[in-house]
């Protein structure tokens, strides 16, 4: 009966009071609240006091303001209500606007329903959740509590920085104490500040101190949980060791050219953008689909091709991504070239730099049009999974069952165990990886399986099979996780893992070079204790460390911790001190190699001369180390050279006047041998000789008239070379004028000959020298090369220069006579010496081409085989090329030579 009128009349508030749950009455005009019995219960309250503080004053302080009334509809909240003994219980409130026939309003029902239990169940599921995947991750995760001030984090903080449990209390004065004195201030000012503010990420950069006393490079990534009115009650943060990873800017160079190379084969639009957002890069895709070019691909131009519902949407997120630094990710719709929309899935994540600043976008765009509907959650998620295994430094993998079947691998996984086993899911792990058998690891998997107990291993060898048939060992510190199902029995295994190889190794390599020093330093002090010299140390400042034995017998100074930092610059000579003090000063300064002869007092006061050296030892980076020296004496040395010099000197002058006699002698000759020649001629002009052999004598003065010529001119060359090195100053000579003007003017001897003369002075075409000199050793070595040619072959002269060490040298190769080099190669270059007959020499040129050279500080070397010919090499000493000053370009190109010579 919907219309019939009831028996009897109840008030809303029995009504109320029937209820069985807590409920309360809240009037339209505002008057007194009424709660039912089962509120008071709930509360521990009366009637008289919820009159005067109303129902919420139940309500938590955090959470007052949460249940409202409506005049509309009904409103849900979840709010704590203060029970009896001051205890505070999750309900979930409900408040109901009430109504007459007329749809007046007459106030509103509130009730509560506990869901403290629930909440409970789902606060402890998600920490449980929240510290799985801390010990899932490599990175150190802690939770500090501002209410309680307790501090969790997982075992990661004791393994990246060295602190066993016992000595790294879960407090956060302890993390304090460990932060540098330098970022310690402001470190704490900015959490204070982070605290303070409406914020929920804080990146954080400081130092950490390890257990061994480095600090580590921290990256610390701090979310706020914050309640209604926005107090942080909760910090939660993620550290990470950044000190390795800093040294790994190659590797993000390969990275994006890997990137770029991807980004034209894979079928999504990838682009790339600038810290503020304008698009820098678009692949070929975009054109494909879109008909744009891809440098036409900015933000300006991508608007028009949003659908129009998308566009403000679109534009709101991404102007949000670029102010907060956060991934983004939308679904939009783009128009192609046909003119229909279809939807994408795009998605850009920041690439940072080490102080955490954005420096460039990454982003894609999907084509999900055809399973965005179905799969749109699925995608999201499977491609979030991807991105944090692919970029994780880890190997991970999930293993089914007791045979341990691969259910799940990371990239970095399959490329540990190697491309050449294939595809490794649903396969066993003896069967994948057999080689593991016999190492342990997959026994100590069945023992994990069956006992529900994780196993972590630390730095364990492995050793995997490669394509090649070869063997290769590494390194892993790894985890294996039981994976229970709701029965609490063991289903699976993951396995965490990252390769330390590297490490590993890095660590045996320091600890062989460790020993190596140390052998090293033992075998230094044996030699330095074995030989004649006064051997020392210092460190790079200069202050000594170490003295042999020797210095002590010679000073008579022990080497205590005392004597060894002072006073051995006091041993010197007074008037070697200074400057011996600022020569070690400039090495010091400078780096460069020490060296110094000085006096050095012995034990009974005397002194001696020494030749002080130091050589610096330097690191990697070029920073020296320590200096190592020497004090050697030479104090016979110098006694020796100081006679050597009064000698050289009384040489000297013995040779300057024999100069000049043979000088004077040979000016002084030439006119009686002028007369003599002169009567000669008009001798055999006007006589007769009736003597049938008079011809032949004749013939015979002649000759032996032109080699006194020939004597007294080469004679006077040898005196005038030495004159010349001293007082004729040098030039700029260019080889190949120099050539032609030598060769043309011995052209009747190279024609007699049918001699072939090339020259090439590509290598260096000039020289700075006294000319006559440099003219006198090519005309000199190349006429020798065509007066002792071989009868047998026609005379071959090769001439070219070359630079070696930065020394200029003239070479002449012939394929002439040769000279028995282990006969007469003593008496090469001595004065009037001649090896062959057969033609006229006076036996001078070699010593001369040879005094030439010793002048300027050079050399001659021969090379020779009887038979097969003769090269000389003329090291010109200090003499340097003057290429720069050659005018013609074509002097240094390649082979120069005049015509051959016939």
């Amino acid at each position: 009966m919907p219309d019939a009128a009831l028996p009897f009349t109840l008030r809303p508030e029995q009504l109320l009071d029937a209820l069985p749950y807590p409920a309360w009455l809240t009037p339209a005009d505002g008057s007194a609240e009424h709660c039912n019995p089962a509120w008071l219960a709930l509360t521990g309250t009366t009637a008289e006091a919820l009159c005067e503080r109303g129902v919420a004053a139940c309500w938590h302080p955090d959470d007052q303001g949460r249940v409202q009334n409506s005049p509309e509809q009904t409103l849900t909240a979840e709010a704590r209500i203060g029970r009896a003994g001051g205890t505070f219980r999750w309900h979930r409130c409900q408040t109901r606007p009430l109504r007459d026939e007329t749809g007046r309003l007459l106030g509103w029902l509130g009730t509560a329903t506990d869901i403290d239990d629930q909440k409970q169940a789902e606060q402890q599921t998600r920490r449980a959740d929240f510290k799985l995947l801390a010990r899932a991750t490599n990175d150190v995760i802690w939770d500090w509590n501002l209410s309680t001030n307790e501090l969790w984090r997982n075992a990661r903080f004791g393994e990246q920085f060295g602190y066993p449990a016992a000595q790294a209390p879960e407090t956060i004065d302890f993390w304090r104490t460990l932060l540098h004195p330098d970022d310690r201030a402001e470190l704490l000012s900015r959490l204070e500040d982070f605290l303070q503010g409406p914020q929920e990420l804080l990146r954080a950069e400081y130092r950490l101190r390890c257990a061994d006393g480095s600090y580590a490079d921290i990256v610390d990534r701090i979310i706020a949980v914050r309640d209604e009115a926005g107090h942080a009650r909760r910090l939660v943060g993620a550290m990470q060791n950044v000190t390795r990873a800093r040294h790994q800017e190659q590797l993000m160079q390969q990275q994006q050219e890997q990137f770029r190379f991807l980004a034209d084969t894979i079928p999504q639009f990838i682009w790339t953008a600038r810290p503020d957002g304008v698009l820098d890069y678009a692949n070929q895709r975009w054109e494909d689909y879109t008909g744009q070019h891809p440098q036409e691909a900015t933000f300006e131009n991508w608007a028009p091709l949003v659908h129009p519902e998308d566009g403000p949407r679109s534009l709101e997120q991404w102007q949000y991504s670029l102010e907060t630094g956060r991934f983004y990710e939308n679904e939009l719709r783009f128009r192609g070239r046909d003119g229909q929309y279809r939807w994408f899935l795009v998605q850009a994540q920041p690439q940072r730099n080490a102080q955490g600043e954005i420096v460039k976008w990454f982003g894609s765009c999907t084509d999900i049009d055809e399973r965005r509907q179905a799969q749109r959650k699925l995608l999201r998620r499977e491609q979030y999974v991807q991105r944090m295994l692919s970029q994780a430094p880890i190997l991970f993998a999930v293993m089914r069952g007791p045979e341990h079947r691969f259910e799940f691998a990371s990239p970095l996984f399959e490329q540990l165990l190697g491309s050449h086993r294939g595809d490794i899911l649903g396969r066993r792990l003896a069967e994948a990886v057999p080689e593991l058998i016999d190492q342990g690891y997959i026994s100590i998997m069945d023992q994990v399986y069956a006992t529900g107990q994780p196993y972590v291993g630390t730095e364990v060898p492995v050793q995997l099979l490669r394509p090649h048939g070869q063997v290769e060992l590494g390194y892993l510190n790894f985890t294996y996780q039981p994976q229970l199902d709701a029965q609490g029995h063991t289903e699976g295994l993951v396995v965490i893992a990252v390769d330390v190889t590297a490490q590993v190794l890095a660590k045996q390599q320091a600890e062989r070079l460790t020993a190596e020093v140390a052998q090293r330093e033992e075998q230094f002090r044996f030699l330095a204790e074995s030989i004649p010299q006064l051997i020392w140390t210092n460190n790079p400042a200069g202050v000594a460390d170490y003295f042999n034995q020797r210095w002590s017998d010679y000073t008579g100074l022990t080497t205590t911790n005392e004597t060894l930092p002072h006073y051995w610059q006091e041993l010197f000579h007074p008037d070697d001190q200074q400057p011996a003090v600022q020569r070690w000063q400039q090495s010091l300064d400078t780096g460069i190699f020490f060296e110094q002869e000085v006096r050095l007092r012995a034990r009974g006061g005397e002194y001696r001369w020494f030749l002080a050296q130091a050589l610096p030892m330097r690191d990697a980076a070029g920073q020296v180390q320590r200096w190592f020296g020497s004090y050697t004496d030479i104090d016979d040395v110098k006694s020796a050279q100081q006679r050597l010099l009064t000698q050289n000197q009384e040489l000297t002058r013995i040779n300057q006047e024999l100069d000049s006699f043979v000088y004077t002698a040979s000016h002084d000759l030439i006119q009686p041998i002028n007369n003599m020649a002169g009567i000669f001629e008009e001798l055999t002009r006007t006589a007769y000789f009736r003597d049938p052999d008079a011809v032949k004598l004749i013939a015979m003065f002649e000759r032996a008239l032109q080699q006194i010529y020939t004597t007294i001119h080469d004679l006077a060359e040898v005196v005038q070379v030495q004159r010349r090195q001293q007082d004729v100053p040098t030039e700029p000579v260019l080889l190949r004028e120099l050539s032609e003007e030598v060769l043309t003017s011995i052209r009747d001897q190279i024609s007699a000959a049918r001699a072939v003369v090339e020259t090439n002075f590509s290598a260096a075409d000039s020289l700075v020298c006294v000319r006559t000199n440099l003219q006198s050793v090519f005309y000199n070595l190349v006429s020798n090369a065509i007066k002792y040619a071989s009868p047998e072959r026609p005379p071959y002269v090769r001439v070219w220069s070359e630079l070696v060490a930065g020394e200029f040298v003239l070479s002449v190769q012939d394929n002439g006579l040769g000279i028995d080099l282990a006969r007469y190669g003593s008496q090469l270059f001595q004065l009037f010496r001649r090896f062959h007959d057969h033609t006229e020499g006076s036996g001078i040129g070699l010593y001369l081409v040879n005094r030439i050279l010793q002048g300027q500080g050079g050399r001659l070397e021969v090379e020779s085989t009887v038979g097969e010919g003769t090269t000389f090499r003329a090291f010109f000493g200090h003499c340097r090329p003057a290429s720069a000053l050659a005018p013609d370009a074509g002097l240094a190109a390649g082979k120069v030579s005049p015509a051959p010579l016939v």
